[in-house]
């Protein structure tokens, strides 16, 4: 049950994430983000709640959850920073052992924060989130910074929430939604099928500044 009242614009970014798998929430600090988390949380109801942040997060997601979810249904929660999740193959072979088999009976909803660091698609966090989002029920994905002032940074965020929407390879997102050149053809030099790409950017994506938010 949530204990806090949502804004209007929150009612409207939780109701629009309810619509897909996998979101992305986009918003400045003290924007709520959080709390739109645990309320889409608290309308799926998974039997297993998995949320990353930074060392600091964490701490600071306790507290979120005590503050503002009663969780009244069945329900383990594991929150977990990035390193303790990522840094050595020893953890990494733990979590996604458990994902493919120990709770492939149960549902689970993956909330990862400060999703800003996993852009890029080759760093082993950006990999091993990505690789368990692809085994989650539900996705959902926190940042303040939105993930297309630089396009190519989009496609691993969007490869964690919604896999495919982007195209299923970054080579594929890069020949249909950027110009390349430079040397060897390694540099963006400008955008296409803009149109398209804000279409599906904003479809799975909400984003508000602190100013908005007041």
């Amino acid at each position: 049950m949530l204990l806090t009242e949502l804004r209007p614009n929150q009612r409207e970014s939780v109701a629009k994430s309810l619509q897909h798998d996998g979101f992305a929430f986009f918003g400045e600090m003290r924007t709520g983000k959080s709390l739109e988390a645990l309320a889409v949380a608290d309308a799926r109801k998974p039997d297993l709640l998995v949320i990353v942040s930074n060392k600091k997060g964490v701490r600071v997601w306790l507290e979120q959850l005590k503050e503002h979810l009663k969780i009244d249904w069945p329900c383990q929660k594991i929150l977990v920073h990035y390193e303790s999740l990522c840094r050595y193959a020893e953890d990494r072979r733990w979590y996604r052992y458990r994902f493919r088999h120990t709770w492939t009976d149960k549902t689970i909803m993956l909330i990862v924060d400060e999703g800003h660091r996993i852009k890029r698609r080759g760093s082993m966090q950006s990999r091993m989130i990505r690789s368990l989002g692809k085994l989650s029920d539900w996705r959902l994905l926190l940042s303040g910074t939105p993930g297309h002032k630089a396009r190519r940074d989009a496609w691993a965020i969007f490869d964690f929430i919604a896999p495919g929407v982007f195209e299923d390879e970054l080579e594929d997102f890069e020949e249909m939604y950027l110009e390349m050149g430079g040397y060897k053809d390694r540099e963006v030099i400008g955008y296409k099928n803009n149109e398209k790409f804000e279409r599906i950017f904003h479809e799975y994506s909400a984003r508000i500044t602190l100013r908005e938010a007041q």
